[in-house]
């Protein structure tokens, strides 16, 4: 006699992921074929300290100033004391500062009403997320660029439009947000070109100061190859291959 089937293993129960939960609500407006786009930027957006998430609502990571701060320093922006070992990760909770008055951010700081109106002024919001809406749109003045992070991506074609929305803002003297999801890739190659055509520097150069400002800085390699076309164009050679740009980007390019 055939002895029956093992009974089914008990099915284990997911735990609850409130930062999962969160991001997906975020992806709720987002129109088209979503599940391998929310997928994929939703593990991007995990290797973030999740900590980073408590920043979207203005509260910071720490609310009081812990007993001893010989660990820790104070965050210029948000006046929180973070331990040392996290404070690079606070600090992309922040948009980050490229010009005086130009920012290069995440989604959670485009819906942060403290750090836009009171640590930053900003009033001109460049979103460049196809995925990421826009927040307060009767409070501040958006241009909203439908683009995907994908190779494919033609971004190149959106910059003349990016640039002069870029510049009314700061001709008024006002305050702009560049922001995608994570503030890497995106609006990352947004700003680039932007510091590339303003203030004449080669994407080299720019490509640099923008890394050094905000470490997570990653374009997708369609966007590195949209950036080298464009440096030609603008100066009728290159200033950096995609292979000495490799190691700033931390991706191997084909």
């Amino acid at each position: 006699m055939i002895p029956p089937p093992p009974p089914p293993p008990p099915k284990q129960v997911e735990k609850e992921d409130a930062f999962r939960k969160k991001l997906l609500e975020k992806f709720g407006n987002f129109e088209g074929s979503t599940t391998d786009e929310i997928e994929k930027k939703l593990k991007k957006s995990e290797d973030i300290d999740e900590t980073c998430f408590s920043e979207a609502d203005g509260t910071g990571v720490l609310e009081n100033q812990p007993l001893d701060t010989s660990n820790c320093t104070q965050c210029e922006r948000c006046q929180k004391w973070i331990k040392n070992e996290s404070y690079q990760h606070h600090l992309i909770c922040h948009s980050t500062r490229i010009l005086d008055w130009l920012y290069l951010g995440a989604a959670i700081n485009s819906e942060n009403e403290v750090e836009l109106d009171k640590r930053t002024n900003v009033t001109y919001i460049l979103n460049a997320a196809a995925e990421c809406q826009n927040y307060y749109p009767q409070k501040y003045q958006y241009l909203k660029l439908h683009l995907m992070d994908t190779i494919g991506e033609t971004i190149l074609n959106h910059f003349d439009e990016a640039y002069e929305f870029l510049e009314k803002c700061r001709k008024e003297g006002k305050c702009a947000l560049v922001h995608c999801q994570l503030g890497k890739s995106r609006s990352a190659t947004i700003v680039i070109m932007y510091l590339m055509k303003h203030l004449g520097m080669n994407l080299r150069e720019a490509f640099k100061y923008t890394k050094e400002k905000r470490y997570i800085v990653n374009p997708n390699i369609g966007f590195i190859r949209q950036m080298i076309q464009f440096d030609e164009q603008l100066y009728g050679k290159r200033s950096i291959t995609a292979h000495e740009i490799n190691p700033l980007c931390s991706v191997e390019f084909d």
